[in-house]
């Protein structure tokens, strides 16, 4: 039996289950896609990365103004997508019950 069920896998969600289950409760969270909710997902974080990626990737196209270009940027947005898509996949490490 539990003592605490918590609905939803976002910040104020996790962060609940962790503090319960540090203060020795037992607990069940429910979220039905993946945790840390729109905000880490699709929302806040992912977007600050991507206009900071797309900040960097713009400046790297356009060095050649103050310094000579070496070698041809091979940075695309496709192959930067993929790669965070990755990142975020691997982010979580989530325990599956028994």
């Amino acid at each position: 039996m539990y003592f605490l069920a918590i609905m939803g896998g976002g910040p104020a969600g996790y962060t609940a289950a962790e503090k319960a289950a540090k203060a020795g409760k037992q607990v069940v969270l429910f979220e039905q896609n993946n945790l840390g909710g729109t905000c880490l997902n699709v929302g806040c974080i992912p977007t600050k990365t991507l206009l900071y990626s797309a900040k960097q990737y713009f400046n790297a196209t356009h060095a050649d103004k103050y310094v000579s270009r070496q070698k041809m940027l091979r940075l695309t947005m496709p192959r930067w997508c993929n790669a965070s898509k990755k990142w975020f996949a691997n982010s979580w490490q989530v325990s599956k019950p028994n």
